[in-house]
């Protein structure tokens, strides 16, 4: 479990290095969702921008082998891929912590928070970055939700076996 949780915290880490950027990056998203709202904007190439999944700019996936940490295009998930998903939100309003509010673990493991929510287990602890990491084993995925940079939400899947199997 523990190294599990270790790989899952260097694929957040490792996925959201690119997302840091200026004004002047090759790759920007229009956000045309329901009242607007920032763009996402990405240090890639022309290539790898082209394997970036939106519909209207409200929310951006990025599909990455792992271990690699190579963006790629859509396919059939296993147990090497790794989808990461971004969405705005308001970080005035937003509580990354709402879910578990002042409830005290039901376990630890080391630094790593655990609390069972409904049949799931859910475990909280600091990024790299100091952000919160929610991370649930939702059984053949591991679901990660993060605050990246302040006004977005990363939803991150790692796929322990493929759907079904």
């Amino acid at each position: 479990m523990q190294l599990k949780l270790k790989i899952l915290l260097t694929a957040i880490i490792l996925t959201t290095i690119p997302l840091i950027g200026s004004a002047t990056v090759p790759c920007t998203f229009e956000n045309k969702g329901l009242g607007g709202g920032p763009s996402f904007k990405f240090d890639f190439s022309k290539e790898e921008c082209r394997l970036v999944e939106t519909r209207d700019g409200s929310v951006v996936t990025l599909t990455v082998q792992y271990p690699e940490m190579k963006l790629i295009g859509a396919r059939v998930v296993d147990d090497s891929v790794v989808v990461l998903r971004m969405s705005h939100i308001d970080s005035e309003r937003y509580d990354q912590n709402g879910i578990v509010g002042t409830r005290e673990p039901d376990r630890r493991l080391g630094t790593i928070d655990i609390y069972d929510v409904g049949s799931v287990e859910m475990y909280r602890f600091r990024g790299k970055d100091g952000e919160v990491v929610f991370v649930t084993n939702m059984g053949n995925t591991y679901l990660a939700k993060k605050a990246c940079g302040g006004r977005r939400i990363c939803f991150l899947s790692i796929f322990d076996k493929p759907p079904g199997s």
